[in-house]
């Protein structure tokens, strides 16, 4: 009888195996909304499954098959902010020759065919792959890490609530570019929390650029942003203080690149037409200075459920 006819109802009946609880090994973290554990499950992971099937097959039926008297496959669902995406990038490209240095299968495998791990491609796989390989919530294990509220997942200002203060410059102001600047930003998908058309007196001024005050040019800043109208933003969103920094450009436009709003709208670094906080506490402390807390107004954009998922 040929090999593969012979190893066939083994292979069948050795599945069973890793349906048993001492080839399986649950590992998620808990959803704070209460989703089901489908919901950012993924990706779903096994260790050399198809050779530890048919290892125990070709055991069965030829004693002298001894390659790997002690193989085991590891089968994990874990949890987490777009742990699909994210567990397919640790993991490496499908043939290990094209992974890079630092991924799993970059630093653990040399030929496709031995690629030493599986992970779902998409959050449908993952699901499909979950009910496959475990029996619901039973095998499913809802618990909280200690360290849960220290990862990357929990920001700052919770969530997608962190906030940055954005300021149009009077140069931006006298050159009708507010429609154009504040438009980048709702197109992003950031959330404008709160929004002033003032002028702004020396002495906000001068607390605001405190940190610039024993630089030569500091007084010709304080004349130059205190000579007209400035439009002073607040504006809300995943990662938004590092984000809307990015969309602004570098502080000196000639060293910005096209599509950022200094490179496309500002030409010398006196006149750059717009302030952004360049971290999480300095912009808590510039929003504090220019608006008081029942001027934050507290409100959820329709559009909200099509930029976070």
């Amino acid at each position: 009888m040929a090999l593969r006819s012979r190893m066939s109802p083994f292979l069948r009946s050795s599945i069973g195996a890793f349906r048993t609880p001492i080839a399986k090994r649950t590992l998620t973290s808990h959803s704070k909304e209460g989703a089901s554990y489908f919901r950012f499950s993924g990706p779903f992971i096994i260790g050399a499954s198809a050779a530890f099937g048919g290892l125990l097959a070709a055991k069965k039926l030829y004693n002298d098959v001894t390659l790997f008297q002690n193989v085991h496959a590891a089968t994990k669902v874990w949890e987490g902010l777009a742990v699909v995406k994210t567990g397919r990038v640790m993991l490496g490209e499908t043939d290990p020759a094209q992974s890079k240095p630092g991924t799993i299968r970059g630093d653990f495998s040399i030929q496709i065919g031995r690629n030493v791990i599986h992970g779902s491609d998409s959050v449908e796989s993952a699901e499909k792959e979950i009910a496959l390989w475990f029996k619901g919530k039973d095998e499913i294990v809802d618990w909280t890490p200690a360290s849960y509220k220290y990862s990357s997942s929990c920001l700052t200002m919770s969530d997608n609530k962190e906030r940055t203060f954005l300021m149009i410059k009077p140069d931006a102001v006298h050159r009708a570019l507010i429609a154009d600047i504040i438009k980048r930003f709702e197109q992003k998908g950031f959330k404008l929390v709160a929004m002033k058309f003032m002028k702004a007196s020396e002495e906000l001024l001068r607390k605001h650029y405190d940190e610039l005050k024993e630089k030569k040019f500091f007084p010709g800043l304080i004349k130059y942003m205190s000579s007209g109208p400035v439009v002073a933003m607040v504006w809300e969103g995943l990662d938004v203080v590092k984000t809307c920094r990015a969309i602004l450009g570098e502080t000196d436009p000639a060293k910005s690149k096209p599509g950022s709003v200094r490179g496309d709208l500002s030409i010398h670094i006196g006149r750059n037409i717009c302030h952004g906080s360049d971290s999480v506490d300095t912009a808590k402390r510039e929003i504090s200075l220019w608006f008081k807390d029942e001027e934050l107004v507290d409100w959820e954009p329709a559009t909200y459920s099509w930029i976070y998922e």
